[in-house]
């Protein structure tokens, strides 16, 4: 299709066709690029096509040169981050995002999907600082410019990722502003670290209020990400789809893509594949939400079946705090085993998580205490697991979310 034609521009034409601009920017960043292998023509070409109409050479120059001061005082970082697949902070950041890699297009177009209403941001963003979050957004797109440059070099074509934004279920009052302004500094810099690196963005399931906001998202947004930005215009888009859906249900995706390769998408997006784990509603991964009323206390119950166990423990709380205490009531009869004294939980803490040994079976009594708040109701979010090793379980909470090894 004429879109994905867009998408696929030749290389060999382009190096062609840009060739003078090409060679005048390498001798205008001589100084910094020379003798670095991976600093060649398709690397200068991505910063010639950014910025052919916008700022020239100099534009391009200045932009090179602050691309490789980036690698070169990031090069640990940025190599950690290949050897893994994972930005800085990842197992964090994933456990409040339903975000990441689901396949791509032909072989090609990696594909990476983010399910708004299912996003935790100001959990995020009571957890991590804004520097972390705007470290773990930049880094993400090392991975996919890795991707997207060697299938480019051996397909001979301009490889870019696709960003698919679900918004089904989003409420304006799910948003926080600083994960906002923590992703508009990440666009920023990523528009000139990355350049020619995203093709288009889908707003699939918008709700009416998301066209609204975008005519101030410049805001936080630069305008080279602004202009990729499609809003598809099908309502329920690529949602509940039948295991055997051939074709993207959202036209304007059917469209872009030509059909290619959408069977290996998951089914939200109307492919046959189930979504991965950290693409699940929170409630679906063990969380649970509960309200603690004024002057009341909350116990649950967890069975302990033979002794040596662990458990594994994250809470939230919305606003404020709450005490948190723990006991193992054996099933022997014995006195009751503290395996937590009472803790302040503060929601300024943002995700606050633990493990305890259980050193006999019986049964795991976890404590929420709210009695001493006379007027406040206190909102919390727990997931506690119980396994037979530390290690299994710790692997069990981030197993699934490492969705980014493709490489």
């Amino acid at each position: 299709t004429g879109a994905m034609a867009e998408l696929r521009e030749d290389v060999d034409e382009l190096l062609a066709k840009h060739a003078q601009d090409i060679n005048l920017l390498r001798t205008e960043v001589l100084d910094v690029i020379q003798g670095v292998e991976e600093y060649d023509d398709i690397f200068l070409l991505r910063f010639v096509l950014t910025h052919l109409s916008r700022g020239g050479l100099q534009a391009q120059a200045e932009a090179v040169r602050k691309t490789v001061k980036f690698r070169q005082d990031n090069r640990e970082i940025l190599s950690e981050v290949v050897r893994t697949k994972k930005p800085p902070n990842h197992d964090i950041f994933i456990k409040f995002q339903a975000a990441g890699y689901v396949g791509d297009l032909g072989g090609m177009e990696p594909i990476h999907v983010v399910r708004s209403g299912h996003c935790e941001t100001k959990g995020l963003m009571k957890t991590l600082t804004h520097e972390q979050v705007v470290d773990w957004l930049l880094y993400l797109k090392e991975i996919y410019f890795r991707i997207c440059d060697e299938r480019t070099r051996k397909t001979r074509k301009i490889v870019k990722t696709l960003t698919v934004m679900d918004m089904d279920g989003y409420s304006i009052f799910d948003g926080d502003s600083r994960f906002f302004k923590a992703l508009g500094e990440s666009s920023k810099l990523s528009a000139i670290y990355y350049p020619q690196l995203l093709g288009k963005t889908v707003m699939l399931n918008a709700p009416s209020f998301m066209r609204a906001l975008m005519s101030t998202a410049s805001v936080f947004l630069p305008k080279s990400t602004l202009d990729k930005i499609a809003f598809c215009p099908a309502s329920r888009a690529a949602l509940y789809a039948r295991k055997d859906a051939k074709d993207l249900k959202c036209p304007f995706l059917q469209k872009m893509t030509g059909g290619e390769g959408c069977a290996n998408l998951p089914d939200f997006l109307g492919g046959c594949q189930e979504p991965p784990e950290n693409f699940k509603p929170r409630a679906q991964s063990g969380h649970v939400k509960i309200n603690v009323g004024s002057r009341s206390c909350k116990e649950i119950n967890f069975e302990v079946p033979i002794a040596g166990l662990h458990a594994l423990w994250e809470v939230t709380v919305e606003d404020f705090g709450i005490d948190m205490s723990a006991e193992l009531i054996p099933s022997d009869g014995s006195e009751p085993l503290e395996v937590m004294k009472v803790q302040k939980i503060k929601a300024n803490n943002g995700l606050t998580s633990g493990d305890w040994i259980l050193p006999t079976a019986g049964q795991l009594l976890v404590r929420f205490d709210n009695s001493y708040s006379v007027l406040r109701s206190k909102n919390i979010e727990y997931r506690i697991m119980v396994s037979p090793s530390q290690t299994e379980q710790e692997n069990d909470l981030t197993n699934n979310s490492d969705n980014l090894s493709v490489l």
